[in-house]
């Protein structure tokens, strides 16, 4: 069984930034600014608000795309070997959809206890696909 988690925001964002698929750990306040010009006002607020005292917010981002359309999903979390395992695929834009032109990255954050991730927030952590295809990993 995978670590519980509750979504505090999902977009699709324009721009270039981050270029890369990339996950934020923020298990503080002051660790937020990173992610602020990445997300909408609304969601950056949302993980303001948490209390990190008790949880902490993971921001997963899909990098750069060279049309919009794109979306990323958080489905898992789980520790293993003291890393954070992100499952959390990139979809395509559907064959028939009519996307914009540029840059766009998507992207979402959420919210997750202290307590389920083994009483603190770990270091490194590895990003997965469909199919378990690695995205990106701290090392």
């Amino acid at each position: 069984m995978g670590i519980p988690f509750e979504p505090l925001g999902q977009a699709e964002r324009s721009g270039s930034e981050p270029r890369n698929p990339v996950v934020v750990l923020a298990g503080k306040k002051g660790d937020l600014p990173r992610i602020r010009s990445w997300v909408n006002p609304d969601h950056y607020r949302a993980a303001e608000a948490v209390d990190f005292a008790s949880h902490a917010v993971v921001a997963v981002f899909a990098g750069a795309k060279g049309m919009s359309g794109y979306s990323i999903r958080v489905r898992a979390l789980r520790i293993e070997e003291g890393r954070l395992h992100v499952e959390a695929p990139v979809e395509s834009p559907p064959p028939d959809g009519v996307g914009r032109a540029g840059f766009h990255g998507a992207y979402q954050i959420i919210r997750v206890s202290i307590a389920d991730l083994g009483g603190e927030l770990p270091r490194q952590w590895i990003l997965t696909g469909s199919g378990g295809k690695v995205l990106a990993r701290e090392p």
